[in-house]
């Protein structure tokens, strides 16, 4: 017996619709960052530039600043830049809260590789909103860790220029059972980098909670999509 992904999954009133043809798409972030990466490299497209200097930077070391000091300046950075926490993208309403800015800046700082670029990650908050606007849904997952408040993760990309560099930049939402989408995590790939493979520049680690589970698609249907093999 055939079984449906509404059968499948739970979702809500607010919840982003999951796309069959994006479901799985592919068998982890770090695949999807790879294969992107390339793709950017051809055929770049930015609507985001973020070259200013941030008042909220000058006069501070951002390397020698603790965790804590860094959630409270991501905050800080995202709030004066912002007059809301709730963005719109194909008429999905995604929330950006202090919470969500706290796991995105421990994520990076607990990965060497993204953590190189602190300094651009703490300038991604300033336009986040507008990223959030332009991001393009690339790939969709169902929550496999059973945690109790998520039901799906929904995976988008957008080509920004920050420092006057060429950037990938993904994003993860999640649909929550309370019918919210949240944004989580955003990880930045370096474009203008021609002595990297692109291997060099994505850790696992901070890949997020997708990455760590494996896929399954036992009884869902499937259209041009890729398996998790085991």
């Amino acid at each position: 017996m055939n079984i449906t992904i509404e059968e499948t999954i739970k979702q809500v009133k607010g919840n982003i619709k999951i796309d069959r043809n994006l479901l799985y798409k592919y068998d982890n972030v770090k695949e999807l960052l790879i294969f992107e990466l390339e793709k950017s490299k051809k055929n770049f497209n930015s609507k985001v530039i973020i070259n200013k200097q941030l008042t909220e930077l000058n006069e501070i070391e951002i390397s020698e600043m603790t965790l804590t000091e860094l959630k409270k300046k991501s905050i800080e950075i995202y709030k004066n830049n912002h007059n809301t926490n709730t963005f719109k993208n194909n008429n999905n309403d995604i929330t950006i809260n202090n919470e969500d800015i706290k796991e995105s800046i421990k994520k990076i700082v607990g990965d060497k590789r993204q953590k190189e670029y602190l300094e651009e990650h703490l300038k991604v908050f300033s336009k986040l909103g507008n990223i959030i606007e332009y991001g393009t849904l690339i790939s969709e997952n169902i929550e496999q860790k059973s945690r109790q408040n998520y039901n799906s993760w929904h995976y988008y990309i957008e080509n920004i220029i920050l420092n006057k560099k060429r950037f990938l930049l993904e994003f993860d939402v999640v649909s929550r059972n309370d019918g919210e989408n949240h944004y989580r995590l955003h990880r930045l790939i370096p474009l203008n980098n021609k002595n990297r493979s692109p291997n060099s520049s994505i850790s696992i680690k901070t890949m997020g909670a997708a990455s760590e589970r494996s896929v399954s698609t036992k009884n869902i249907p499937q259209k041009n999509s890729k398996v998790n093999k085991k």
